[in-house]
């Protein structure tokens, strides 16, 4: 067999491969469909094949390694945790270090990261950010387009929405509402 029946074999098998040549002047295939299988050298050299690369997804810094959440098809970054109860809508991201737990639901083109935290029954919708070390727990919304950000916590019933800011280290809690153009910083504190 030469080079080009190899090739139109591996092709007739797997149509997505694609082939390189290491530094050993091996044959390296790579596709989704064969895993480590070994094939009959060609001219002296011994061809193997590898698992397609992992999925990447660009949250916006470059891609990175990542995969759409069983629950809702949204995009999780590998380094991020999102609980397979909580829902990630199709157009919603999450990524850095961020965990996302309970029955918890970010949705809409809503983006939790950094090492943001949303638990419980929260949800996160719309245009909203959560990143840095927020926390968004309880019953808890953010939606429109606010950002929470900071050690910024928001639980209980609270809501953040509209253009709305809540950062520092500030707390919104029981059944408070944080909108329109608000901002909310430093040790400030929200309740009702």
């Amino acid at each position: 067999m030469n080079k080009q029946e190899f090739l139109d074999k591996i092709h007739q098998i797997a149509p997505d491969a694609t082939l390189e040549t290491d530094t050993n002047e091996e044959i390296i295939v790579r596709t989704g469909l064969i895993e480590r299988t070994e094939f009959v050298p060609i001219s002296g050299r011994t061809v193997t094949s590898e698992p397609a690369s992992e999925t990447m997804f660009d949250f916006g810094s470059g891609p990175v390694p990542a995969h759409q959440h069983p629950n809702g098809g949204g995009w999780v970054a590998d380094t991020a945790h999102v609980a397979d109860s909580a829902y990630v809508g199709r157009n919603a991201r999450v990524f850095g270090d961020a965990r996302v737990s309970g029955e918890a639901r970010v949705y809409g083109k809503a983006r939790v990261f950094g090492k943001a935290r949303v638990f419980g029954d929260a949800q996160v919708y719309d245009n909203a950010f959560v990143f840095d070390n927020a926390k968004v727990f309880g019953d808890a919304q953010v939606f429109d387009n606010a950002w929470v950000y900071g050690d910024v916590w928001v639980c209980d019933d609270a809501k953040v929405y509209g253009d709305a800011r809540v950062f520092g280290k500030a707390w919104v809690s029981d059944d408070a509402k944080v909108f329109y153009n608000a901002r909310v910083s430093g040790d400030a504190q929200v309740y009702k």
